[in-house]
Formats: structure tokens, sequence, C-alpha cells
């Protein structure tokens, strides 16, 4: 080597070294990410950091935050944050974040930073909570729990970059399982929708106070949002006709089931006597030939329109507020989060049974990029059987999915006239599916035997699909049997008072002979049918007992929902009753079975 090359080499490493002798501030390198793991993450919510450098997505099963960049749109790693995430939302400055982990019934405050994701701190909150949002100046964060029927408010405080203090202010009863939340801020108010029936719950935001229950003809709110002119409430929804029976007829020509983007006055909905439905246009989503099952979330665009998931048929539609125009794309299967950025205008898209994100931009070419957020397993009989359950495909024209009626595998609450007992004219509620593992006999007369049986049947004569193969109804069945019966409406408390009442209430339902019908401990069903003096609109007398798993949270008793309060059972209908409850005795009885 000559000396011109020694002398090069030398100046070049005293200069890589000059830097760490001056003093001078040196960035350290974000660690080199694993390799990511084999897993199903279902992806539920999505959040940009970093000036929309960076793409935060909250994944449900894996119950971790996938971090994606959004210049390449590829996946930068994979953090693990809680059990099972349902929501999250960005801080100002793009920096911190809150999660809610529905499995751990906590909110999680994360602070991102260097391609790194640090949690901060842990409230636990109301248990499974499964929606938040955030004020303007993110001073305050409200947690929507499912099936505890609560808001909790948090007040948010930043300290510092790296840290953020959260307290509980109030914890704020529901008469329904919340899901949505929407901020009406210059009103000051706060509107909860119910995650399965209609209703919609109107919350002073600095008090909690509920101010009223608003009601509409819907079922499967899933997306709420303020137009641009912040006047009306975007609402999608689903609508079961109750003057529809499930006939190919009604369901080829739209009449059983819309699906629906429905404008809402805020004037009206803060008025607690006012009709909600004020003769503004809904949105009618999906024609004949080509339905549109399952509306999930809905995001304004700075364009002045609107897009809109449409979860059933993995697509999401790009419309004005007329629904005229409207352009589908189509995306991952299972749609449900959208997220519209301010300055590129595209809508960016959690795809959740695909585990991956799609990305819309109607002026490229192609429109729509789909990134996965990393391997997957081989697919079992249970993960099939999810994806069928949620697929409006099986159903003709995709117009319904199972999801439709049965929300989440629990239910809409709502009756349906089916072939479900052999005949039209008696339509009858629709059942809960979580924990349909625990009964014997299907269909309200128990006239199928076995689940497979009822599966094949409901895909054939009430959604009208393509005969489905052996192999999709075992995967169904697969799917089903996984789901577990939900936490009981008042779980049992270490109260002694509480406690005692429980516990008569019990000595009661047994000395009542009700375990006749309901044989607990583990089913409290039976599987015969039974003449209780109940008769349909079709002369039908005999019918299958229901389990009393969660019996407390159904909307509606009975085949028909005839009695509308679990305590109507008795004090209207007198049912199996032998003689008068005492007062007590009927506060004991009701208590008991709320625990169920």
């Amino acid at each position: 080597m000559n000396a011109r090359c020694i002398f090069l080499s030398a100046f070049l490493f005293l200069s890589a070294l000059i830097p760490a002798w001056a003093g001078e501030p040196q960035d350290v390198a974000a660690p080199k990410p694993a390799p990511l793991p084999t897993q199903l993450r279902r992806p539920v919510a999505l959040g940009l950091l970093d000036d929309a450098a960076r793409l935060a997505v909250a994944n449900r099963r894996s119950g971790t935050v996938s971090l994606l960049n959004t210049d390449t749109w590829s996946v930068i790693n994979e953090f693990p944050v809680g059990k099972q995430l349902s929501d999250l939302a960005v801080l100002s400055g793009g920096r911190q974040l809150l999660a809610t982990d529905e499995a751990g019934h906590e909110l999680i405050a994360l602070r991102y930073n260097n391609d790194a994701l640090q949690e901060t701190s842990r409230l636990p909150v109301s248990p499974f909570p499964v929606d938040l949002i955030l004020n303007d100046d993110a001073t305050r964060c409200y947690v929507a729990s499912l099936w505890s029927r609560r808001l909790t408010i948090v007040s948010v405080s930043t300290q510092s970059d790296s840290n953020v203090e959260l307290q509980i202010l109030k914890t704020v009863a529901l008469p329904f399982e919340p899901r949505k939340l929407l901020l009406l801020g210059d009103a000051g108010m706060l509107i909860v929708a119910d995650a399965f029936g209609g209703q919609l719950a109107v919350v002073e935001a600095e008090t909690g106070e509920v101010r009223s229950i608003r009601e509409l003809p819907a079922h499967n709110l899933q997306g709420l949002t303020l137009n641009h002119a912040q006047d009306s409430v975007l609402i999608t929804h689903q609508h079961l006709n109750p003057l529809a029976r499930a006939t190919f007829n009604d369901l080829h020509w739209g009449m059983l089931s819309n699906n629906v983007a429905r404008p809402i006055s805020v004037q009206r909905l803060l008025s607690p006597t006012a009709n909600l439905l004020d003769g503004r246009g809904a949105v009618r989503l999906g024609d004949v030939g080509h339905g549109a099952a399952d509306p999930a979330d809905i995001a304004m665009l700075d364009n002045g329109r609107i897009a809109i998931a449409f979860a059933g048929t993995g697509e999401v539609a790009i419309t004005d507020l007329a629904g005229r125009d409207m352009r589908r794309y189509k995306t991952g299967r299972r749609p449900t989060a959208l997220l519209a950025t301010v300055n590129s205008g595209e809508v960016i898209v959690a795809n959740t049974l695909s585990d991956s994100i799609s990305v819309i931009d109607p002026a490229a070419d192609p429109p729509v990029r789909n990134i996965s957020l990393g391997p997957t397993p081989a697919p079992s009989p249970q993960t099939r059987g999810e994806l069928l359950f949620f697929d409006a495909g099986i159903s003709h024209d995709s117009w319904m999915s199972c999801h439709s009626c049965h929300t989440d595998g629990h239910t809409s609450g709502l009756t349906a006239d089916t072939l479900g007992d052999g005949s039209y004219g008696a339509p009858k509620r629709i059942p809960t599916l979580l924990g349909v593992s625990q009964t014997d006999l299907w269909a309200w007369n128990g006239s199928m035997k076995e689940l497979h049986d009822q599966i094949d049947q409901s895909i054939r004569t009430t959604l009208h699909g393509d005969p489905p193969s052996g192999a999709d109804v075992n995967d169904l069945a697969a799917y089903l049997q996984t789901l577990k019966p939900p936490p009981p409406l008042r779980p049992r408390t270490i109260d002694a008072a509480d406690e005692a009442s429980l516990t008569r209430g019990q000595t009661l339902f047994h000395g009542m002979n009700c375990i006749q019908c309901h044989v607990p401990p583990v089913t409290y069903t039976t599987g015969g049918v039974f003449d209780v003096d109940l008769v349909d609109e079709v002369g039908n007398r005999k019918f299958n007992p229901p389990s009393l798993r969660g019996v407390g949270r159904r909307r509606g008793f009975f085949h028909d929902k005839r009695a509308k309060t679990l305590g109507a059972v008795f004090t209207d209908y007198q049912h199996q009753l032998d003689r008068d409850l005492g007062v007590q005795e009927f506060k004991d009885l009701v208590r008991f079975l709320e625990s169920l």
C-alpha cells in the first residue's frame, strides 16, 4: 500500500471517530427487528404516528400492535401489548397512543420513539373495553365496555414526552351493551351506540350524566361519524324488516335485510322526544344482484365524499352523501376499520379476517394496494368457519351473513320469520349463538337434532345461498363450538346480602321445579320440547326451552318476545308458577337468573 492510501485510510478512520470525541449527540439505531411471528392477528383499529410517517395497527387476536412505514407500506415491527386489543387512539403530537385491551380489561398508554413502542402506563377500566375516543385536546378519554355495560371517563395528563398519567374520573352505567362512540364537541355531548340493537345513549361529556336513550329501527350500529357540516351524525347499520319473510323473493329484492348509511340531525338526536327519522334520505347500500352486507366503519373524506366498509363482502365503497356515483373497491376479508388520510386522499383499511391492511387511492392504478401484516398459520377448521360466518358470499347476492342476525355470534335481539320451525307466519326471536355448544336441540320446535343440520338449513332456507358442502358445514360448526356463553349480567359478588339473595333465588328455582326444563349446572336447558301454554300464530304449542346462560342479556323473552323484561315472564305471564311470588321471592329469583 502506498503512502497516499495509508494516509487516506487513516483520515477516514479518524473522521469517523471525531463526532464521538467532540461530544456531539449520536442517533441510536433502532434494534433490528426479529422475524415476524407466525400467528393470527385480526387487525381492528388504525392510527397514524409521527406526522403520518408511521401507521399503528391494533390486533385483536394476537394482542399486538403492528407498526408500518407509510412511505413503503412495509411492516417495520410488531409489539406485544395486551391480551386482546380492541381499539386505539393517537394523542396530539403523534408520539403517544392509547389502546384498549378487551380481555385484560385495561387502558394502556404507549410511547412511540425511533420505530419502537414502549408501554408507559396501564389503567384497569370496566371489564371488556371495546372502543375509545379522545376529546379535542386529548385531556379526556372515554371508554365503552361491552359486557359490563359501562362507560369509563378517564383523565389523560401528558407529563412529558415519555409519560402519560391516566386517572378514572367517573364510571357510568348504561342500559345496553355499548360499542361505538362519537363526541359532539360543540354540544358537549357523547353519543354511545348499542353494540347489538338500535339504541343510542346521549351522555353529557363533562359529567357523564345520561341525558336520554334514543332508539332506531336498526341493529348492528357499526359506524358513527359527523358529516362535513357537523350538523348530522352518519350511522351505518342494518334493518331487518319485521313484515318480511326469509323467502327467496324477499331476500332477492332487498326487502328482508337492508344495509344502510343514515344521516340523523344532531338537533333531533339531542332532543329527547324528537323523531329521529325526519325524512332525510338514508343511503341504501347494495342493490339487486349486488348486495352490501354488514356495513361497518364510515369515514369522511376531504373531498366531500364518504368511505364505507362493507364487512360482509370484503369491499369499501366511496360515494357522496346521497349515495350517487358509488364506487366499490375490493379489499381483504371483513374490512372493519377505516382511516382517511388528510393530505394524500388515501383510505387505509383494516381487513380483520385477512390479517392485512389495504390502501385505497382512487387516482392510482391499480387503486387498491394490499399489505400483509405477517405470516399466518395454516387455517384450522375453526378459522375457516370464522371466515364463513362473517362472509355474505354464502347468501344469495351477498345480502346477509350469519353475523347480520347473530352479531359477533350473539344476537340482534330481533325476531325473524324463517322456516326454522317448518312454516312461515310465526316470527321467532333470534337466539344468541354464544354458548351454542351447550344445547342439545335446535330450532324453536326442537326439530333439528344436530347443529350441522341447523347450519345446513339456515344457509339453504334463510340465506338462500348455494347448497353448502359438508366441509363448510363442519367448519362452521367447529367455529360455533368456540363461542363461549356471554358473561352474566350480574355476576356473583362478595356482598353478604347479595349472596344471600342469590342463594334464596337458587333454592326457589330448584323448589319450583324449573330444573325440569332448564337443567343445571351447565346448560340450563334440556333436549325435549314442552307445552308451556304459549301458542304461536300458526298453532305451535310445544317449544324447546332455551338455555338460561346469559338470560339477563336478552331483549325480549319467550319465542316471540311477548315478555319485554325478565321480570315480566313471572309478573305478566306467571310462567310455570303454581302460586304467586312474594315481593322478596320475585327479587331473589330474578337475581339468581341474572347471575347465570
